[in-house]
């Protein structure tokens, strides 16, 4: 079946799923959502996965498609990333989804100018797998450029908390592969205490602060005190007379 119906098509699969998924990008979605069909994804030679995930960045490709693409690598994906729960043939492409989806999103936010920039978002299933899998960014470029992409969003009214925690696990795994370089985001960390009242959130703000924290001792002291100021069971949102807090405050 692999070698004389789904093979020969493959080259031309870009190109008539552009507009909207073709009838092979279907069957590999319907493939995708019974566990016992998806070894069928890794074919013969493994090489179906970069044909579909090479969609997500083609030139004029519609959001259909990019949605049908991901909603595969969403079926495929362990829930938390790891690379033990995923099946192998998965894992081996997993660096190629994420370059796809890196480009897509830097490329989305880079079209956008002005008032449209500000409202540029990103949807829940894309900031889900981007995080899922953005502990495999090896490039530091990268890392930063997903960064800067993606934190400005933690201060836009309309990304709601859902969003947020994908942003912030991501900025997590980011920052933990950025080096000393990731202190260069204490500021900003520090700021988004202020204005974040969800407490999940505060929770995901303090495990990225962690991340940075590592790279200086001075705020590694820090860091457990911020922790006890945000959580206390008697404050639901932050208390900006707790001396700790206020400590912490010098620093920002």
């Amino acid at each position: 079946m692999y070698e004389s119906v789904v093979q020969p098509q493959l080259g031309s699969l870009c190109n008539e799923s552009l507009q909207r998924p073709s009838a092979l990008l279907c069957l590999f979605r319907s493939w995708s959502e019974v566990p016992e069909l998806q070894p069928f994804l890794g074919g013969l030679d493994n090489s179906i996965l970069p044909y579909i995930f090479q969609l997500v960045s083609a030139p004029h490709v519609q959001p259909p498609v990019v949605t049908m693409v991901l909603q595969i690598a969403d079926n495929l994906l362990d829930e938390e990333g790891n690379e033990q729960e995923t099946a192998p043939f998965v894992v081996a492409h997993i660096p190629r989804l994420l370059e796809a989806l890196s480009s897509f999103m830097l490329a989305k936010a880079s079209a956008a100018q002005g008032a449209t920039a500000k409202q540029t978002t990103f949807s829940p299933l894309q900031l889900s797998i981007l995080s899922r899998v953005s502990n495999h960014v090896g490039d530091p470029v990268l890392v930063k450029s997903l960064l800067d992409l993606l934190l400005p969003f933690m201060s836009t009214p309309q990304v709601n908390e859902t969003n947020k925690l994908h942003i912030l696990a991501t900025a997590r795994k980011l920052l933990s592969q950025h080096g000393p370089d990731a202190l260069s985001y204490f500021a900003f960390l520090s700021r988004l205490f202020m204005t974040q009242g969800s407490m999940l959130v505060r929770a995901s703000l303090c495990s990225a602060f962690a991340e940075v924290a590592q790279f200086s001792p001075e705020l590694a002291a820090i860091a457990p005190l911020l922790s006890e100021s945000c959580f206390r069971r008697r404050a639901a949102v932050l208390s900006f007379q707790n001396p700790n807090i206020l400590f912490f405050s010098q620093f920002i």
